[in-house]
């Protein structure tokens, strides 16, 4: 998933938060997808994003694609993905996933307060924030 700024599908990332916390807690390792590696679709009066999924299962099963868990998507969307069973694959995910994603992606923590926070890489080096990356009190 996106963070909220790097979404244009506000309902589905309403769904989502709602279940960070949790996930965290449970032990799950979440990364989000910047704002700052959104696309402009020619033609299109909105950003639009390549909302990637990728899962590793196990050290195992590698899943990516562009299914989102939910009956709209199950049934109704034209969606893809691809499940591969390789441990060598999927531990070379695991195994440093920020040298491979962290210029495009924030990875959630909680804090020692059990808050959600959104570490990630800029220019200057390593950022943290405390509250929704490149949002404001309206969004």
């Amino acid at each position: 998933m996106g963070a909220y700024a790097s979404t244009n599908h506000i309902p589905a990332h309403a769904a989502y938060e709602r279940y960070r916390k949790e996930l965290l807690e449970m032990g799950f390792d979440i990364y989000e997808a910047r704002p700052d590696t959104t696309q402009v679709v020619k033609g299109l009066d909105q950003t639009s994003t390549l909302h990637t999924k990728l899962i590793v299962i196990d050290s195992r099963y590698s899943f990516i694609g562009s299914l989102n868990l939910d009956p709209r998507s199950i049934v109704i969307n034209t969606e893809l993905g691809i499940l591969v069973d390789s441990p060598e694959l999927a531990n070379a995910l695991l195994d440093d996933p920020i040298s491979i994603f962290g210029k495009v992606v924030y990875k959630l923590h909680l804090n020692d307060d059990e808050k959600v926070e959104w570490h990630g890489i800029n220019e200057e080096g390593p950022v943290v924030y405390h509250n929704e990356p490149h949002t404001n009190w309206w969004r």
